[in-house]
């Protein structure tokens, strides 16, 4: 009867060992997932303005290239306040998007409240010599670099 409990509690232990174990295992595809889907953006702005925290650049990520008054971008906007400065997008969800700037330009702009004013400099990210937006496809190693200034504006 001894060995029969004491077999029984040895199977009890050993499955709450593997238990444990299974618990404390980290999954290495959760952070490879997030990284996986990065998209890098260093954005420069050439225009007349100042790039500083009162007038910031706003990095927004499309699945269209075709943007205009009711297009929505995917989450919120990516802020940077220097020009030349890389924002990160953390764990995008779709397979390809359009990056798009803003400068704020009045200071007023926060991304949150639809489109910008008319007349505020945007830019798109486009390959030379193309004249249209270039798709982006997330990755571990998807970095761009665009340029942009006064020449494009919202709306105009």
């Amino acid at each position: 009867m001894k060995s029969i409990l004491l077999g029984s509690a040895m199977c009890v232990f050993a499955a709450a060992l593997s238990a444990q174990g299974r618990q404390t295992t980290p999954t290495p595809a959760a952070g490879a997932a997030a990284a996986a889907n990065d998209v890098s953006v260093t954005v420069t702005y050439t225009g007349k303005g100042v790039v500083d925290a009162g007038h910031s650049i706003l990095l927004f990520l499309f699945t269209d290239p075709q943007i205009g008054p009711n297009s929505q971008p995917i989450g919120p906007p990516q802020i940077v306040q220097k020009s030349g400065a890389t924002a990160t997008f953390k764990n995008v969800t779709a397979k390809t998007v359009y990056v798009v700037a803003i400068y704020n330009e009045k200071g007023t702009y926060d991304g949150k409240n639809g489109p910008p004013a008319a007349g505020t400099p945007i830019g798109t990210y486009m390959k030379a010599p193309s004249t249209t937006p270039t798709a982006v496809t997330p990755g571990p190693k998807t970095a761009i670099r665009m340029t942009f200034n006064d020449a494009k504006r919202w709306g105009q």
